[in-house]
């Protein structure tokens, strides 16, 4: 997030991205990749990301951030 609060969008969705590469279960780079795209105006690869993001909290039972992104991913509509 450092990248994408210094203005530098690119550099952090290109960091988030490795992250999730390399420990798919991270959930909240999830979250926070999901949070930059929408800054960035690309809502649809937002929802998408999230939905990643829903799957992974699932699947490590983290219920904090699967009810954070489903309540972020209902903002952004359809």
């Amino acid at each position: 997030m450092a990248w994408v609060s210094e203005g530098d969008l690119e550099a952090g969705l290109t960091e988030f991205h490795r992250v999730l590469v390399n420990d798919p279960d991270y959930v909240a780079a999830y979250f926070q990749m999901g949070q930059a795209l929408t800054e960035a105006g690309r809502t649809p690869d937002a929802r998408e990301i999230l939905v990643r993001g829903i799957a992974a909290a699932r699947r490590v039972g983290d219920t904090h951030a699967q009810a954070e992104m489903a309540g972020f991913l209902e903002t952004l509509g359809t």
